[in-house]
């Protein structure tokens, strides 16, 4: 457990007492699991893990305030420990939980998680292409997140990854109104987690099917519910059973190709090798679709590529004033640091700074994904 050892090794075992209650729907024994372990353990990972735990019930009840200052910890914990694992499920966590509150952030957690898992844990890697599919299906990006899902579900999956996968796929396709499509796939999910006895996906799923197949409802309700049992008082499972998370509709839209799903993350700010993993393709296919997008836009940098996807925006959140917003366009059209200092007659090191403040107050990790944010 990870109140007596200090490894990561011990961390994942304790996670998977966690992950084990959180299949059952027993969101009681996490509580006084966390509640145990919590002043006996004293390692940096330990409590990183402890805190993920904690912010994830907590995301699960519809306690966000709790949840995001339970994530803030997890990441603090997570950087002292000096292990992507822990910073890795950190930011996944936070990034389901909080993907409809805040989606751009939801993402650049999924593209970090990415790093951590593309450097040794298969399982982190999936786990984070899900969490940013749910950040881009939050952000309206439905029809990257259909095309995400399709990627993930092409590859090698455990059973209960591919139930989530599926469930999750699923959830676009709602968010995309493709009613019929979604049906199918929740049909092919519900099995799954039936098989291994996962009470809660399972449950989440149905209520899931029940929403787009209103003539099973009360069958499903029903059956949701006795899987519920004892815990159907759980704030968690009365979400699920009330419908609280269901995803809000966005235009119909067809899936994107290929190179526009890298350009959707370049556009985020994943880097090529991060791009390659997102998408389960080589990194040199990534830089051939680059190329490409910039031949057909007549960009000549990645920042130039994505600024041509849109001018910048007068308004909106987070606001810009006249003069962060000439600065942008000059950064969309391709000029360098330098350029863009004799042109606004600041010096190099002024331009950096405010292109750093602008990228804090954007909660974006790049400059083209500065660029993005801040473009219609």
């Amino acid at each position: 457990m990870v109140g007596t050892a200090q490894g990561t090794g011990t961390a994942t075992a304790w996670w998977k007492v966690v992950g084990a209650a959180t299949a059952r729907g027993d969101f009681g024994a996490i509580e006084a699991e966390i509640a145990r372990v919590r002043d006996t353990s004293s390692s940096p990972g330990a409590q990183s893990v402890i805190w993920t735990a904690t912010g994830s019930l907590a995301g699960l009840r519809g306690e966000l305030v709790e949840a995001e200052v339970a994530f803030v910890e997890a990441l603090r914990y997570a950087d002292l420990s000096d292990d992507g694992w822990h910073a890795g499920v950190a930011r996944i966590s936070r990034a389901e939980c909080m993907a409809l509150v805040t989606p751009a952030r939801s993402i650049e957690d999924a593209r970090h998680a990415i790093v951590a898992g593309s450097t040794g844990s298969r399982a982190i890697l999936h786990q984070a292409r899900m969490a940013l599919i749910a950040g881009h299906r939050a952000a309206g990006d439905v029809a990257i997140a259909i095309g995400l899902g399709e990627r993930v579900l092409a590859d090698d999956l455990s059973p209960l990854n591919r139930g989530r996968a599926l469930g999750g796929h699923a959830m676009s396709l709602i968010a995309a109104d493709r009613r019929e499509d979604a049906v199918l796939v929740l049909a092919r999910a519900i099995p799954i987690f039936e098989e291994l006895g996962t009470e809660w996906f399972t449950a989440v799923t149905e209520m899931a099917l029940a929403r787009v197949d209103p003539s099973r409802y009360d069958e499903l309700y029903r059956r949701s519910l006795a899987r519920a049992g004892r815990f159907a008082d759980d704030p968690a499972w009365r979400r699920v059973l009330d419908g609280k998370n269901a995803p809000e509709l966005a235009p119909t839209s067809g899936v994107p190709s290929a190179r526009e799903l890298v350009i959707a993350l370049v556009a985020r700010g994943f880097t090529t090798r991060q791009v390659a993993d997102a998408l389960l393709i080589q990194p040199s296919t990534v830089e051939s679709h680059v190329r490409r997008s910039m031949l057909l836009t007549g960009a000549t940098t990645r920042a130039q590529l994505v600024g041509s996807r849109g001018t910048c925006i007068d308004g909106g959140a987070p606001s810009m004033n006249a003069e962060e917003r000439e600065l942008l366009d000059f950064v969309a059209a391709g000029c360098t640091t330098k350029e863009i200092a004799v042109r606004l007659h600041l010096s190099t090191r002024t331009v950096t700074r405010r292109l750093r403040a602008l990228r804090e107050r954007f909660r974006v990790a790049s400059t083209p994904a500065l660029v993005a944010a801040a473009t219609s």
